[in-house]
């Protein structure tokens, strides 16, 4: 009788191991998506506060280029107020392809093409395009770790019984 006893603690404490090992590796994952989500925030809010200055350098210039800038704040706004990552991804994408019109426009301006503060933009927001784009892939690498885990024998027990769900990529045109 005793031997039961003593196998079944055994068989209890290893299953107890199992799940908090499981547990904190889950956990650890799910910071790390975390961490890269804040750091891909980051950069995308440091491309917000670009677009003032790039208004303000196609406004001071005039020309037809200043016609596209709507197209620019709209985007930002709805980005701004994007609640899912599915929203935020359309709203980015819309704020890229916004930009990168106004870009364009603006080499082909002889008003812009060669102004100084529209170069420093141009420089500036190509960067950023970078390091969100590294970002990007850096949360989108993050996810299918955690996904897969949460797919994999014994994380899916504890997955379930702590609730943890697997996660969305963002996936947007920058």
């Amino acid at each position: 009788m005793t031997e039961v006893v003593i196998a079944v603690c055994i068989a209890l404490g290893i299953l107890l191991l199992v799940l908090l090992s499981t547990y904190n590796a889950l956990m650890q994952q799910r910071q790390e998506v975390r961490a890269a989500w804040a750091q891909m925030d980051e950069f995308l809010k440091r491309r917000y506060d670009l677009i003032p200055a790039l208004i303000a350098a196609v406004r001071s210039a005039g020309g037809e280029t200043a016609g596209k800038l709507a197209a620019v704040s709209a985007a930002k706004n709805r980005a701004a107020v994007a609640f899912s990552p599915a929203e935020l991804a359309q709203a980015e994408t819309a704020l890229s392809v916004a930009i990168q019109d106004v870009l364009a426009a603006a080499v082909a301006d002889p008003l812009l093409n060669g102004n100084p503060a529209m170069i420093d933009i141009q420089r500036q927001l190509l960067g950023s395009e970078k390091q969100i784009d590294q970002a990007r892939k850096a949360y989108n690498d993050r996810v299918d770790s955690l996904n897969s885990a949460l797919t994999s024998f014994p994380q899916v027990l504890t997955a379930r019984l702590i609730g943890l769900q697997p996660q969305p990529g963002f996936e947007f045109q920058s």
